[in-house]
């Protein structure tokens, strides 16, 4: 019962991830495909460097994705309590802070990438489809999650997804809920996803900074990366 219970939340934590990051990531992208189509971020970028403008559209979304995300916390904590439901002892306590972890970081990983991909369009109609490549791992792995979930043991591949920072934010919730990854695991994680996403904020500075002010044709991530790296 306790591992059933444990996995139960660890599936409601991962499609509150899920969520949280797709429906928090679109918004920015959309918001910088908008401002680029409608000229508004050239006036923007008058008063502001490109990496202020990144920062604050970044961390103003980020602030209000987190503090529902805390609010849901706070919630699930307190009825728990008050109702004296198991769920809030034991492991499924500890599957709601990983998973509240690794929203923070999954969003921060995955949000940077967005504002880059959103730079890359003329027009805010090609958003979508420039932010498909970067969502397609957390699409794969939200997908394999339920194929985990409630198995008998994660298969080694799905454990690899767990410490790569692309794939852990959804990836080592589920390996945790599930009994198949000990404390320090997910910690091993946790660093080497914040790693990762301090290696993606400097790449998406570099690609939101030299596409920002371009109009024309969709510019492909491989030529972006290619002159941000020569900019």
């Amino acid at each position: 019962p306790t591992l059933f219970r444990s996995r139960l939340t660890g599936l409601f934590t991962i499609v509150i991830v899920w969520v949280l990051i797709s429906v928090y990531g679109s918004q920015i992208a959309l918001g910088i495909g908008e401002e680029k189509s409608s000229r508004v971020v050239e006036v923007l970028l008058s008063s502001v460097r490109p990496v202020q403008l990144l920062i604050g559209k970044v961390l103003g979304i980020g602030l209000l994705a987190l503090a529902q995300a805390a609010a849901m916390l706070v919630v699930f904590i307190i009825a728990g309590f008050a109702s004296g439901s198991s769920l809030v002892h034991g492991a499924t306590l500890g599957v709601v802070i990983a998973g509240a972890v690794f929203v923070v970081l999954g969003y921060a990983f995955y949000c940077t990438a967005f504002a880059a991909a959103g730079s890359l369009v003329s027009r805010q109609s090609d958003v979508n489809s420039t932010i498909m490549p970067v969502q397609l791992p957390l699409i794969i792995t939200y997908a394999l999650s339920y194929t985990v979930i409630y198995a008998n043991g994660a298969n080694t591949f799905y454990h690899v997804l767990g410490f790569l920072p692309p794939t852990a934010p959804i990836a080592m919730p589920v390996l945790y809920a599930s009994g198949d990854a000990p404390v320090w695991q997910v910690v091993i994680a946790a660093v080497l996803c914040a790693a990762g996403t301090a290696t993606m904020a400097r790449i998406a500075v570099r690609i939101y900074s030299n596409s920002i002010l371009k109009t024309g044709p969709r510019i492909s991530f491989r030529q972006a990366i290619r002159e941000s790296r020569n900019a």
